[in-house]
């Protein structure tokens, strides 16, 4: 896996040519939209999303203060 801040020329999983790219749930790769719509198939897709927004709310109200 590569580890950059920004999107290349590939998918970081499938490897293919992409023009659009979002973050894995599950890790820092930058995947195509194919890859992420096996990704939402899985089983435990939602509970990746629910860690996902529940750490970035903690990091919102620690940056708040609370």
């Amino acid at each position: 896996m590569r580890n950059r801040d920004y999107p290349g020329t590939c998918c970081d999983r499938c490897f293919k040519k992409s023009m659009a790219y979002i973050m894995s749930m599950y890790n820092t790769q930058w995947i195509c939209m194919d890859c992420k719509d096996k990704e939402q198939k899985r089983e435990d897709y939602q509970q990746a999303v629910d860690r996902d927004v529940a750490e970035y709310m903690q990091r919102v109200e620690a940056a708040r203060g609370r």
